[in-house]
């Protein structure tokens, strides 16, 4: 999932910090960014609350994330990178599963 690593990288983390954040070690989070191993839903949670971003993130294209992000750093004060802006939020347009973008990862 490239959308791990891109995330990983804008808040400043390295492979290895979210490896010993989900038990494991560097070669397997490499693998869950570059597709090689499938990330199951409880991973994928993990690595979300461990970068402090809403779930429905890691699961954007890159363009998305980047606004996200930037958005984000523009406006640190009205936005906490934990939850979901608004206009960038899928649940308000009804396309996400209940709780995916509010920010409860």
């Amino acid at each position: 999932m490239p959308a791990i690593a891109l995330v990983r990288s804008l808040r400043g983390r390295t492979q290895r910090d979210v490896a010993r954040a989900l038990g494991r070690d560097r070669t397997q989070v490499s693998r869950y960014e570059s597709g090689e191993s499938p990330v199951t839903p409880e991973i994928l949670h993990k690595i979300a609350a461990f970068l402090r971003v809403p779930l429905w993130l890691l699961l954007s294209d890159a363009a998305l994330i980047e606004r996200w992000i930037d958005d984000a750093l523009d406006h640190p004060e009205t936005l906490p990178l934990g939850e979901c802006p608004p206009a960038f939020d899928p649940c308000a347009t009804g396309s996400c599963t209940a709780g995916a973008g509010t920010g409860d990862v």
